[in-house]
């Protein structure tokens, strides 16, 4: 009835071209996350596909046909980060480590826009009373020679060494301008102890994240920046006893010589989307001098030299994950 028809039953199909009209609907997408693979590992992908005509009769749709693709892994190179910031430990015991009077030195730095550092003091008493006096350069006093006063006002806390606070003090007596921290506490049982300080106001929440995270209402007063005289600064601890005050020692990432340094440990962390790599590191340049002639010792990690705010010159390769 005038038109022209082909018997699909006789005639074979030889060929076909297919031209791309709707892109959208021509093409097709591999969706999953591939770049666990080693270099050189492949992987296997198949799928199946149909074709179907606007026939409407029941055979308007093809046998599936099945094409496989093979994904083959190029490794990726991995990716070091620092875990930042774990842990804060202070610089240096100036003198009387085991002795009735111990006085140790440190400073609490500016770690973020509204971060600042908290250090912490691990000891050992023998009982019995002990004061705690902290001394900063709010009297004019220049403790760590760099010709600059920063008047910090700490806030510390005593705690024993589960965890749990037994004193706390900002202001030794407010009303006589006495803004110095000072903890006097009397019958100490014999133990291990350790003094938290940073800035006031320091928490307990501060003291457990290892950050002091000065409140929004704080900043502003503070006309937008923590760099000022009452939120970082050095500092100086004297321990006062009638039997020995003992600081435990403690592995340091980082000595400066002139001792007021506080001093970071983090944790460098293996990134590294190739499953069966392995990684170790190492620490090039591990000397750096900063701009007062002090020289850095690096034991393994990327620091801050607070003298300057400078980033010490360190590069980290990565080749043993176990070792990272």
């Amino acid at each position: 009835n005038g038109e022209v028809v082909t018997d699909q039953d006789t005639i074979d199909m030889v060929a076909a071209r297919v031209d791309m009209i709707d892109y959208a609907a021509g093409t097709y997408n591999i969706n999953g996350n591939f770049d666990f693979l080693d270099k050189d590992d492949k992987l296997l992908l198949e799928f199946d596909y149909v074709a179907t005509d606007d026939s409407g009769t029941t055979s308007n749709t093809s046998d599936a046909k099945t094409v496989s693709l093979t994904v083959t892994g190029t490794n990726d190179a991995p990716i070091v980060q620092e875990v930042y910031l774990n842990e804060t430990l202070p610089g240096v015991v100036k003198s009387g480590n085991g002795t009735s009077e111990v006085v140790v030195a440190g400073e609490i730095v500016e770690i973020g826009s509204t971060d600042v550092s908290v250090d912490q003091w691990a000891f050992s008493h023998g009982g019995g009373d002990l004061t705690i006096s902290v001394k900063t350069e709010y009297d004019g006093t220049d403790i760590n020679g760099n010709e600059e006063i920063e008047a910090l006002d700490t806030q510390i806390y005593l705690l024993k060494d589960d965890g749990t606070v037994l004193a706390f003090n900002d202001d030794e007596d407010y009303d006589n301008d006495l803004y110095d921290s000072k903890i006097v506490f009397s019958g100490l049982d014999a133990g291990s102890y350790s003094v938290i300080l940073s800035a006031y106001d320091l928490t307990e929440a501060d003291i457990i994240s290892k950050i002091n995270d000065i409140t929004l209402e704080e900043y502003e007063l503070n006309g937008g920046t923590t760099d000022t005289w009452w939120y970082t600064g050095p500092y100086e601890i004297t321990f006062t006893s009638d039997t020995t005050v003992t600081l435990n020692d403690s592995e340091t990432i980082i000595a400066e010589t002139n001792g007021y340094e506080t001093i970071y440990t983090g944790t460098l962390e293996v990134q590294d989307v190739d499953l069966n790599d392995s990684h170790s590191f190492n620490i090039e340049n591990v000397n750096e001098e900063n701009d007062y002639g002090v020289r850095l010792t690096l034991n393994g990690e990327v620091v801050t030299d607070q003298d300057t705010i400078d980033m010490v010159a360190a590069r980290v390769d990565m080749i043993d994950y176990a070792a990272g």
